[in-house]
């Protein structure tokens, strides 16, 4: 074909004609593109020209109007955009805000829109609006009529050039190129003899050049050809050795149905059971035969679509083994095209994955078990990557966001919740990522399915990848809701448990076994003053030292488990000797063993006993009274009698018995009676007689005293009853005490017309004999120390009309009492005499006669150095119910 084109070259158009053509076209071409990249550049140019002018337009828009749009000032709005409306360009001007409400719009009617533009309006980062713009069809139009005339010219010039230059052309290559195919020819039969005079020219001698370095490069590649087929073979032999090194058969076939295996590794008889040598060319069976047939028509199928499209094939299917089990394989495979695109071989291996399989089925499995476990557990469960998008969830969390699993994964926290509490659980998310450890904490959240309020007690863990990085959170939240009401009711319990033993009137103090406290209510709080706080933990023997001798009770009631009691036990406090019950009560509860102490005060029911007792004696000694008052009566009776008669016969001389007497004595009534006057003996006989009346009214007041038992309320004048009362006082003469209630001044100060009083005459007169006898000790003491004044008793009487009482006030010029002195001086056992001198009983006896036998007030008024004063107030009407 070659000869033929050299022998007969005017059957085929010349170089020169080609030249001459390519010329022009090539002329024709370049002056398109010059032309038509000239008119782009133009265009392009002008284009951001006008695209610079319209983003500083719009620039200025978004600046000027997000303040106005912000604060939502239309007027300042439509000021803005007028302004920027009156330009000749601007056909349209739209302002919305964020919800793309109109604010403001403009359309010049007359002019249509062929360019709009939208820019979003912003204030502090945040969009608040948009601007549209439209621009009338003159905008950015270039004059585009002069520069195509000018382009026109250009082209005619360049095409007149052209024409000329491939005449030129055509004439000055058509003898060269001649003689170059003459050369070529040559070459091509093997003659490499060129005449030079055939190239004048320096391009056709650079051209010869060029071939004779060509000859020499084919020979040099023959050579290197034979040496790359020599490397080629051993190539071959080293790929065969690793194909049947790798645990993989590698194999090669044809395309075509059944796949027609050129070749294929020895491993294949590991993984079918099958020699190699079987499937080459369909010797023994094709190797789709030994394809499970469920899944042969997918592996033709997958293959046939990686063909299609140009990739490897990854496939993973069953095949029958030699010995009828059936075997997991892996294959990856790829097809070899040939030059015409059509495919030649199919490159792969095949890979043994039972053992793989059937453990990635017992993970399938097992992941099934696990995840049947996930939803079925009521914990809400999630994983969440390391951006706090959710990978996976169980049906709990599902209704916490009310939102399918499908719906939940690729999404964050701030798609289903508020922001605030989003920030929380990404907060949390955090924390546990940095801290690389499990981190837990309580929420309370809000179900999105049924609005249910509950509280959560979530636990997030974070996951790492194999370098250590964290991945991801796997968090587990509990519902608690329960427990912190049970936990709240239980609080509740405890303190209501604890003001129940708070409130009571005992100290109570817990104690293990070892005897360190573990309760304290606050009755020992005050008793003690000391805190809970204090006392938790420390034993009580350091806390209270004087309970050490009950540490043995302690151990025996723990040990029985019965109640063991020490009563009326006797302690010192401020000087005072105090009395207290001590009771140790077991307790063994859950495996913990200990007692509960308490400790009562019961002070002042022994010393109500002892005041009891103390009523008791005096009852008795009232009784003695009055036994001794009347056997006294009898025989004063009988003194007195012969005292009245014996002054009758000595004082009247004019009775006739008394002359008879006298004149059978041998004298006479008047000689008796000078001896008589003489000798102070009617004097004497007078005193006598006046003693007796004087004995007779003590006894008589002795009885009336003594009778208080069988006393009833009734109406006593108060000043006759304070009179004898002062009688009785009177006789009182204690050698020991040294005192002589006769030697008292008395001041009486009785107000007139008082009312009668309803009372128990000898009770009252209990209360002021007491008073009277402890007001003289008092000033006898006072006299003891030297004090010079002379012992007096002022005594009162009024009536107090508003509280319709009659009022009895005491009051002596004795040492007198301090403040502290006067509020106690009523209580029980409190006395300031020395012991052998008082029992404290006698003014808390009468102030339980005056204010809950009476009704009435008992009170003291004292300073010291001026006396005291106790006023007793009875009501004139006693109450009754």
């Amino acid at each position: 074909m070659d000869d033929t084109i050299m022998e007969n070259p005017k059957k085929k158009k010349s170089i020169a004609f080609y030249l001459t053509i390519s010329i022009l076209l090539t002329t024709a071409a370049f002056e398109t593109v010059t032309i038509g990249a000239a008119f782009w550049v133009i265009r392009w140019s002008d284009t951001r020209h006008y695209e610079r002018k319209i983003s500083e337009y719009f620039q200025f828009l978004s600046e000027n109007l997000s303040l106005p749009v912000w604060n939502y000032d239309n007027d300042g709005i439509k000021k803005i955009a007028d302004t920027f409306a009156q330009n000749e360009n601007v056909s349209m001007v739209e302002i919305t805000d964020e919800n793309n409400n109109v604010l403001y719009r403009q359309i010049r009617s007359m002019q249509p829109v062929t360019m709009k533009r939208i820019k979003n309006i912003a204030f502090s980062g945040r969009t608040i609006g948009h601007v549209k713009v439209g621009f009338a069809p003159g905008f950015g139009k270039p004059y585009y009529r002069e520069l195509l005339l000018s382009f026109l010219i250009l082209v005619m010039t360049l095409s007149l050039l052209a024409v000329i230059t491939g005449f030129f052309l055509r004439k000055i290559l058509k003898t060269p190129l001649n003689n170059l195919i003459e050369g070529m020819a040559q070459i091509a039969r093997g003659s490499y003899a060129f005449s030079d005079h055939l190239y004048d020219y320096v391009e056709f001698r650079k051209i010869l050049a060029q071939f004779d370095r060509m000859a020499q490069s084919i020979r040099r590649r023959e050579s290197e050809l034979a040496d790359m087929n020599q490397e080629l073979s051993a190539s071959e032999t080293r790929f065969r050795t690793m194909a049947e090194s790798v645990p993989c058969a590698i194999y090669r076939c044809v395309p075509e149905s059944p796949w027609n295996v050129q070749f294929i590794g020895p491993q294949i008889e590991t993984i079918s059971g099958y020699p190699a040598s079987d499937f080459i060319h369909h010797k023994a069976r094709s190797y789709a035969d030994i394809i499970h047939p469920d899944d042969l028509e997918m592996v033709k199928g997958s293959v046939k679509l990686a063909m299609d499209e140009r990739r490897k094939w990854i496939v993973e299917y069953r095949i029958i083994h030699a010995d009828g089990s059936v075997r997991w394989v892996y294959e990856e495979g790829v097809a070899v095209f040939d030059h015409q695109g059509e495919p030649a071989y199919l490159d792969g291996f095949i890979l043994d994955r039972t053992e793989h399989k059937q453990i990635e089925l017992e993970l399938k499995k097992s992941e099934a078990h696990l995840r049947t476990l996930i939803e079925t557990i009521p914990d809400l469960i999630w994983l969440k990557d390391r951006n706090g998008v959710y990978i996976s969830c169980n049906p709990e969390f599902e209704r916490f966001f009310g939102a399918r699993e499908s719906e939940i994964v690729g999404k964050t926290d701030y798609d289903f919740v508020d922001r605030e509490l989003a920030d929380f659980f990404r907060e949390k998310d955090m924390i546990a990522m940095v801290s690389g450890r499990p981190t837990m904490n309580e929420e309370e959240v809000t179900y999105a399915d049924d609005g249910r309020r509950v509280q959560l007690e979530t636990v997030k863990t974070p996951l790492f990848d194999s370098e250590g990085k964290p991945v991801g959170v796997l968090g587990v939240a509990h519902d608690i809701t329960q427990r912190k009401r049970q936990e709240e009711e239980l609080r509740n319990l405890r303190n209501y448990l604890a003001n129940i033993i708070d409130s009571m009137p005992s100290a109570l103090i817990g104690v293990d076994k070892e005897g360190n406290i573990t309760r304290w209510n606050r009755e020992a709080e005050r008793i003690t003053g000391i805190l809970q706080e204090d006392a938790a933990g420390q034993h009580l023997t350091t806390v209270i030292p004087r309970l050490a001798d009950e540490m043995e009770r302690v151990r025996e009631s723990m040990k029985t488990g019965e109640v063991r009691s020490d009563p009326a036990r006797t302690r010192w406090e401020k000087g005072e000797m105090c009395y207290e019950d001590v009771t140790v009560y077991p307790l063994k509860a859950n495996g913990i063993e200990g007692a509960v102490i308490r400790l009562d005060d019961v002070t002042e029911k022994v010393r109500i006993k002892e005041m009891i007792v103390q009523s008791e004696k005096m009852l008795s000694v009232g009784v003695l009274a009055a036994g001794m008052a009347h056997e006294i009566n009898n025989p004063l009776a009988g003194m007195m009698q012969t005292a009245n008669v014996l002054s009758n016969r000595l004082a009247d001389p004019q009775l006739p018995a008394n002359q008879r007497a006298a004149e059978e004595a041998g004298t006479s009534m008047t000689a008796i009676q000078a001896f008589m006057e003489n000798r102070g003996i009617l004097r004497m006989l007078e005193n006598i007689r006046q003693s007796g009346i004087r004995a007779a009214e003590i006894v008589s007041n002795m009885l009336s005293f003594a009778r208080k038992s069988d006393s009833t309320m009734l109406a006593h004048n108060l000043s006759e009853l304070l009179e004898r009362t002062m009688d009785l006082a009177g006789t009182d003469f204690d050698f020991k005490k040294k005192h002589d209630f006769r030697q008292i001044e008395i001041v009486r100060e009785y107000e007139d017309n008082l009312p009668l009083v309803p009372c128990d005459e000898g009770k009252i007169q209990q209360v002021l004999l007491n008073i009277l006898r402890n007001g003289a000790e008092a000033m006898q003491g006072e006299e003891e120390a030297g004090m010079k004044r002379a012992p007096r008793f002022i005594l009162r009487l009024s009536h107090e009309k508003k509280e319709d009482m009659v009022v009895m006030e005491i009051e002596d010029n004795g040492p007198g009492m301090d403040e502290e002195t006067c509020k106690r001086v009523f209580e029980p056992f409190f006395t300031k005499k020395t012991v052998g001198k008082g029992t404290g009983l006698g003014l808390s006896v009468s102030y339980f006669i005056v204010t809950e036998n009476h009704g009435g007030r008992l009170s003291v008024e004292s300073k010291p150095g001026k006396g005291s004063n106790f006023i007793v107030k009875l009501p004139v009407k006693r109450k009754t119910g």
